[in-house]
């Protein structure tokens, strides 16, 4: 039995007694570097990110250091908190540190299992000139915040396809961040080929969010009789184009600051009501309030009730 624990290490337990078999300590780089939330199993290794924005791989039966990757430089702001998946013998996990401005954006990278070489990077922020730019206006690469993927995807083997979701744009406010466009990447899920990394289609959930109401929590997939579908709340997870994503297949109301067209299947687009967009020097009300409806902590689907289980906050 493998689990990372609290103090950020890798330990291998006797799954009949608990006795301890091997820890593996990341090096001591920076301050709080250790292994973040969760671990992955692939072959004869264990895969885990650290909070300096390193990748690491472990011998599953020894605990001995393999292959450590680093992926980005901890100095600009770029840590890991949540740990990778693999998927056809890449190991892929998304960058959270995005609130920083620098000469980057926020980003999923996949890594050869057996190397830790990096075979692709896709960014989850839309840059100038590329499909999407334009929806963060005039603004430079420097100033195009967020979009974090700071929760790891999932992966449906029938359509070979991975779900990651992204975080909103920062800074939260539209005044603020001086966009009044979609911000893609933001506040999506993004449905990438895990060996190429490419985009095949993505669903902006909260288009040019502006109170926090971060999307970028985990995929759920649920195999349903009208189609394969992942939920988040649920779109269809083999349908969507990058440049005109499908609408999602249901939707639940859960916000006061909300609207959604609702008119067509598969066109739902949620909006902000006129009146819940923050202004430079005006006061306003909202509900929920910048904390939100849900954090990080997962739900669940249940196949015999064929229910959600959803932690509110």
């Amino acid at each position: 039995m493998y689990l990372p624990n609290p103090h950020g290490v890798i330990q291998a337990l006797d799954a009949a007694t608990g006795d301890l078999i091997w820890e593996y300590r990341p090096a001591a780089r920076t301050e709080g570097n250790g292994v973040q939330r969760n671990i992955a199993i692939y072959e004869d290794k264990i895969f885990a990110t650290t909070y300096d924005a390193h990748i690491v791989a472990v011998d599953a039966r020894t605990g001995k250091l393999v292959w450590d990757t680093r992926v980005a430089d901890p100095k600009l702001g770029y840590e890991y908190t949540s740990g990778p998946i693999v998927v056809r013998g890449k190991v892929i996990a998304g960058i959270t540190g995005c609130s920083h401005y620098k000469e980057d954006v926020c980003f999923i990278t996949g890594h050869d299992a057996g190397s830790g070489k990096e075979v692709w990077r896709t960014s989850t922020v839309a840059r100038p000139g590329e499909p999407g730019g334009e929806t963060w206006g005039d603004l430079p690469l420097s100033l195009r915040a967020g979009s974090d993927a700071w929760i790891s995807g999932s992966y449906d083997a029938d359509t070979n396809l991975i779900y990651w979701g992204t975080a909103q744009a920062k800074p939260w406010a539209r005044a603020v961040r001086g966009t009044d466009g979609d911000a893609l990447y933001t506040n999506s899920t993004l449905a990438l080929d895990p060996d190429t990394g490419k985009m095949k289609w993505y669903y902006q959930h909260l288009p040019g969010e502006t109170q926090d109401m971060d999307e970028v929590f985990e995929s759920i997939l649920i195999d349903s009789a009208d189609a394969s579908r992942f939920s988040r709340w649920a779109s269809s997870a083999s349908s969507g184009s990058s440049t005109a994503p499908q609408g999602s297949l249901s939707t639940r109301q859960t916000s006061a600051t909300k609207t959604s067209s609702r008119s067509v299947r598969r066109q739902a687009k949620f909006t902000y009501r006129p009146d819940k967009i923050p202004r430079i020097g005006v006061e306003l009300e909202m509900c929920p309030s910048t904390a939100g409806f849900k954090d990080w902590r997962a739900m669940a689907f249940s196949p015999q009730t064929n229910a959600l289980y959803i932690p509110w906050r």
